[in-house]
């Protein structure tokens, strides 16, 4: 997959899970600003880019739907069984409620401290979500590319019900856990060979949670390489976005 986007007098590119050349990437990076290349193995690129090598926690899916569900920590499969037991609750894939998706998106980011990315730019990105009694109360946003399918986002209304309704926040809890099952069960029928949970952090204590919940479904932990080559004026440019991004966290916190 491939993201294109405007920042400014700049244009950026984000090729997502492909394994493009270095010639390739050479020819695209005198039109971009920024060209970001996201991969699961190592590439040969052209001197110039900055690497991070991370960690990403991969569903395969060779195996069947109740063999890949046997590998979910036995506490997701029991909820998920529970989220299967209530009347009033149904998941969509894919979604297009795109206002509605939004506007959930948005309250969670800016409830974290976060500056939420413009609807542009979540629309451009599938989305499997959890309804309960008529209501959207968690959505997994992801891409497909080639045969790999990957979470760009998580995020739901638990924020807003974790003191207002503790039942509501349990369901809500249950539903996240569901998506990633449906969105697994979806991706197979599809054709593709994995879900990718997207990037972990497993040494930074802040990041636990996050990295505890992500391997609670069987996943493989892997390398995956995130190369980026920036134009030095823009490289200038995304300084000044990121101090901006950090004065609006602390007003928004």
């Amino acid at each position: 997959m491939r993201l294109e986007e405007r920042k400014g007098p700049f244009k950026t590119l984000d090729i997502l899970l492909e394994e493009p050349s270095a010639q390739e990437v050479d020819a695209l990076r005198k039109r971009y600003g920024r060209v970001g290349v996201l991969s699961h193995r190592p590439l040969d690129l052209s001197p110039g880019y900055r690497l991070k090598q991370k960690k990403t926690p991969n569903i395969y899916l060779e195996d069947s739907v109740e063999t890949i569900f046997s590998r979910f920590r036995d506490t997701f499969r029991n909820e998920i069984h529970r989220s299967e037991r209530l009347a009033d609750f149904t998941v969509r894939i894919p979604d297009d409620q795109r206002e509605e998706i939004y506007r959930l998106y948005r309250a969670f980011e800016i409830a974290q401290g976060r500056a939420p990315y413009p609807k542009k730019h979540i629309d451009q990105f599938q989305a499997a979500s959890a309804y309960y009694q008529g209501r959207l109360i968690s959505c997994v946003l992801f891409f497909v590319s080639g045969d790999k399918c990957r979470v760009r986002s998580i995020f739901s209304a638990r924020l807003e019900a974790k003191d207002a309704n503790r039942e509501q926040y349990q369901i809500i809890g249950y539903a996240t856990k569901r998506l990633i099952f449906e969105l697994c069960k979806y991706a197979k029928e599809q054709g593709i060979i994995l879900v990718d949970l997207a990037s972990i952090n497993l040494t930074n204590p802040e990041r636990e949670p996050i990295a505890r919940f992500k391997s609670g479904f069987g996943a493989r932990i892997e390398d995956e390489y995130q190369y980026t080559y920036s134009q030095g004026v823009f490289r200038f440019l995304e300084r000044i976005a990121a101090l901006k991004a950090r004065v609006l966290r602390r007003v928004l916190s």
